[in-house]
């Protein structure tokens, strides 16, 4: 089994993104390399923010900096996405774990044993949209508008793992069924959405997720976020809807130990 990394960042998330590849060097195993895309104009910046760094310098056969599509600032939120439904164009790997970089680890995580059934199906957990706050609904409205009409929220923890031969097959589908290409396909999707909400939304990995609920479910052992409580977590997302960087950075690094 083979397994990559596969993160999407951009410059916001440096000071963030080298907490996270610290702490996936120390704490994580049973990947073979650590994919990190980032947009075209960002890329020289990104490569001279870690070359400095000891613990790139010590494992830098353990990672691949790939540009990718420049979107403009003020669609980058969508841009990462669609990066991300790309993934398997990067790697070969046969799984991909996604890891965004305000997640740090904090125990010892072997991905296979963490991530997979004892008959090697990938863990995804879901929740009934019942169960959920309605903050979450927004997401039931965006799979809606996919016309994927599912029970489930299927973007219950991080790190997120999925087959690669998934993502050629979604966007086919996709494509197919908007008779336009994958991404105008999104983009058209990802501005429709606003119909319905205040806001303009989308989610790759409720995308993903209700698709392979559907459509490749065999790849999947589909567990109820209540009965997966016996599963450490192991890691910790940072998200800050204020986008308070330094505050990020340092309860990151505090977990690590760095301060």
């Amino acid at each position: 089994m083979i397994i990559d990394i596969f993160i999407r960042t951009y410059k916001r998330d440096f000071p963030l993104l080298k907490c996270a590849l610290y702490s996936i060097l120390k704490y994580v195993t049973s990947f073979r390399t650590i994919v990190i895309t980032v947009r075209n104009k960002e890329y020289i910046e990104l490569i001279n923010t870690l070359k400095i760094e000891r613990f790139f310098i010590n494992n830098i056969n353990k990672f691949k900096i790939i540009s990718v599509q420049n979107f403009n600032d003020n669609m980058d939120y969508f841009g990462q996405q669609i990066t991300k439904l790309h993934a398997d164009i990067y790697t070969n790997a046969e799984y991909i774990m996604f890891v965004d970089s305000d997640c740090v680890f904090y125990d010892n995580f072997d991905i296979q044993k963490e991530l997979f059934d004892k008959d090697e199906k990938v863990i995804l957990l879901t929740e009934k949209w019942e169960n959920l706050p309605k903050i979450y609904h927004v997401w039931k409205t965006f799979l809606q508008v996919c016309d994927f009409k599912t029970e489930f929220e299927f973007m219950r923890r991080m790190p997120l793992i999925y087959p690669s031969k998934i993502f050629k097959n979604l966007r086919d589908y996709i494509s197919a069924k908007y008779k336009i290409k994958f991404i105008y396909a999104c983009l058209q999707i990802y501005n429709s959405t606003n119909n319905y909400l205040p806001n303009k939304y989308f989610s790759e990995f409720n995308l993903l997720g209700a698709y392979s609920y559907i459509y490749e479910p065999n790849y999947f052992n589909f567990m109820k976020q209540n009965e997966a409580q016996t599963i450490p977590l192991k890691q910790i997302q940072h998200y800050d809807f204020n986008y308070d960087v330094e505050k990020q950075l340092q309860e990151m690094k505090k977990i690590l130990k760095l301060i």
